[in-house]
């Protein structure tokens, strides 16, 4: 069987460790990988703002999560203030990923 990604070159602009399994899939097709994270993903120094609005949720209709990392992130902040997601408000995610990550955290979207 024939790939059409045999010796193509893909650069992936993950970070590695989210690129992981493309990068293997598309290894595994015959082409070349070339990694080239473009953002660097790192918690914020300051919370204030964050703390603020995540005291007022229950005000709030709608999150909405656009990756992995927000989601991520925003968990472990809310369990640092001693926060939980109120049950009434709705979770949109962004993407089949950030779905998944928000399901293993039991946020229904």
């Amino acid at each position: 069987m024939s790939s059409g990604l045999k010796n193509k070159v893909i650069v992936i602009t993950r970070n590695e460790e989210q690129a992981e399994d493309s990068i293997k899939k598309f290894e595994s097709l015959g082409a070349i990988v070339i990694p080239f994270p473009t953002i660097k993903v790192r918690p914020l120094k300051v919370f204030n703002m964050f703390d603020n609005y995540a005291a007022q949720l229950n005000n709030f209709d709608y999150i909405v999560f656009t990756s992995e990392n927000a989601v991520k992130y925003y968990v472990k902040r809310l369990k640092e203030i001693v926060l939980d997601l109120p049950e009434n408000l709705s979770v949109v995610c962004v993407g089949r990923k950030t779905a998944d990550i928000c399901e293993e955290y039991r946020y229904k979207s």
